[in-house]
């Protein structure tokens, strides 16, 4: 939204958690009995990409959950920090690949190639939404730290109990 009264009208008395927005390539994590068995882009919203092999690079994504025998699906965002771009900017010059022009179109990129998959270690992975039957969360702040607790870096959350906490946050911003 964009006015603070479709805001309210839309939380209708609830409480909201709101995160900052990480700039990237939207990624599900696919875990059957614990162990990752995919990584995808959302793709036309059905079907995406595998990018199995370049997630496994992100020291970000684990490669089994912590929780024994779970299926779930962890969404989340593949970004670079401004740091990283600098270093693999350089890195991607040095081999002879076009440099990048900003840290967004560096992970489209990236995630895109079918070489240098090996480049994917220089990106970041942030958890958001975890989905799964085995641990059932019921609150957004829930599966943050459920995610947290696997060893995911999730976004810092901010739960609102009222309209001024979340003016703050804009005011703020």
């Amino acid at each position: 939204v964009y006015e603070i009264d479709e805001l309210e009208s839309w939380r209708d008395g609830k409480e909201v958690l709101s995160t900052y927005k990480i700039d990237g390539v939207s990624c599900s994590l696919i875990y059957e009995n614990s162990r990752l068995v995919i990584g995808k882009t959302r793709g036309d919203g059905s079907y995406g990409e595998d990018i199995t092999a370049k997630v496994r690079w992100i020291s970000d994504v684990a490669g089994s959950l912590k929780e024994k025998n779970i299926n779930a699906e962890v969404r989340g965002e593949i970004y670079c920090t401004e740091e990283n771009f600098f270093i693999l900017s350089n890195e991607m010059e040095k081999l002879g690949l076009e440099k990048p022009t900003s840290q967004r179109n560096i992970v489209a990129g990236l995630v895109g190639r079918k070489d240098h998959v090996e480049l994917s270690r220089y990106l970041s992975f942030q958890a958001f939404e975890w989905i799964s039957d085995d641990l059932p969360v019921k609150t957004e702040m829930e599966k943050l730290r459920l995610m947290k607790r696997e060893g995911f870096s999730v976004p810092d959350g901010i739960v609102h109990k009222n309209i001024r906490t979340i003016e703050q946050v804009i005011n703020d911003a």
